[in-house]
């Protein structure tokens, strides 16, 4: 049956109200009032129809004015849960919130790269245990997994270091075993999400967040919106084709190389020990350079090869801000961030697109799977809220 035009008002007042009532943890019916610009009785009416239908609650008075206390009113929390799962090599990760962001479980498991999603379902009923919830308390799910997906297929891509999933369906399998409203997304794209929202690039209109890893690739985030592209490999600079020739590790200018190639560990691990640094992994070797007085050689030519990625996303995208991640883009710290800077000025000497600021993003246990549980509680709001649970016949 089709909505009528008041309903549909009701409907999008109320939603409204229950985003100000989550923001502000707690509220009056004088403060909500003033922010919905509903009159005092309309108020009234929607607060006792979201306490109706479970999505609000009072919760106290507030005292300390003239007058009578304040009754205030805010988020039933119980009225829906998100998670978030977090994949990696040897592990996987689980936390469960409430709809107010308030956790509710935490749980980490060891997992063979060579398993499949049944592993996940049980880690997941693990923290359901843990948190007396079921599976199907859960509104929403965002499980971060390194390698690009594809949007269009659900298609995992990039993703070697995960044999039981490279090159399959995996947002089909996860949905088919676990039941459950699931969305599988970049672990890098996570982290740019969660820094966006509360930390280094909160102020940031548009930014990259580039992984120098393992493999190299970064997260571009446009007018504050992520941006995969088509295939879901958007910022994969990793494949960027670059020209041999100094500071790449050849003299000749006609061997093609890819970024990754210079970046890899071996090929950095080269580059230090062709400087005298011998260490037994390339990120000590970085830290150690970088925390020179003044700038070690080596740091100058691995900021060259960083620059050579760099400025193709710069001259493209032209962002405020780019961050260094992955063991390796952050192991030199801002020492290296701004050598880098240097390094890009340089190469973009008579490019307009030369102001964007390079940034050290130290590597931080968690951040995916923060943006894993910002993501799936937009998501599990937005469910708790939709029409059928709000408006009563």
């Amino acid at each position: 049956m089709a909505i009528g035009a008041p309903q549909r008002l009701r409907i999008l007042n109320d939603q409204t109200a229950l985003g100000f009532i989550l923001d502000a943890g707690s509220i009056s019916r004088a403060e909500l009032e003033k922010l919905t610009g509903l009159s005092k009785p309309a108020t009234t009416e929607l607060l006792n129809r979201l306490e109706a239908a479970g999505l609000a609650e009072k919760s106290g008075k507030r005292d300390g004015g003239p007058g009578p206390s304040a009754q205030l009113w805010r988020v039933r929390p119980e009225a829906g849960y998100g998670a978030a799962v977090e994949v990696q090599p040897g592990r996987i990760t689980v936390t469960i919130a409430d709809l107010a962001a308030t956790p509710v479980a935490h749980v980490q498991q060891s997992w063979n790269e060579s398993s499949g999603a049944a592993d996940v379902g049980r880690c997941i009923d693990a923290a359901c245990d843990d948190a007396g919830l079921v599976r199907s308390q859960l509104l929403h799910l965002v499980v971060a997994i390194p390698g690009a997906l594809d949007p269009r297929t659900g298609m995992l891509r990039y993703a070697p270091h995960l044999p039981a999933w490279n090159g399959t369906n995996v947002t089909a399998a996860l949905r088919s075993e676990l039941g459950i409203p699931t969305e599988v997304e970049n672990d890098v794209n996570l982290m740019a999400l969660s820094e966006m929202k509360n930390g280094l690039a909160e102020q940031a209109e548009n930014f990259a967040l580039v992984w120098i890893d393992d493999g190299v690739g970064s997260a571009i985030v446009l007018r504050k919106e992520l941006f995969t592209g088509l295939t879901g490999g958007a910022g994969e600079i990793d494949y960027l084709p670059v020209s041999a020739g100094p500071g790449t590790g050849t003299e000749d200018p006609q061997e093609r190389l890819k970024l990754g190639d210079l970046l890899s560990p071996e090929a950095i691990t080269d580059l230090a020990t062709a400087h005298g640094l011998k260490y037994p992994l390339p990120e000590k070797a970085i830290a150690a350079a970088a925390a020179h007085d003044v700038v070690h050689p080596f740091i100058q030519d691995l900021a060259s090869r960083i620059a050579l990625g760099l400025a193709a996303v710069v001259t493209v995208l032209d962002p405020d801000l780019i961050m260094l991640g992955g063991k390796f883009g952050a192991a030199g710290g801002q020492n290296l961030a701004s050598v880098v800077q240097e390094e890009l000025s340089r190469v973009l000497a008579t490019s307009p697109a030369s102001a964007t600021r390079i940034v050290s993003y130290p590597v931080t246990d968690g951040a995916a799977l923060s943006g894993a549980l910002q993501t799936a509680l937009a998501k599990a709001r937005d469910k708790a809220f939709a029409t059928g649970s709000i408006v009563t016949p």
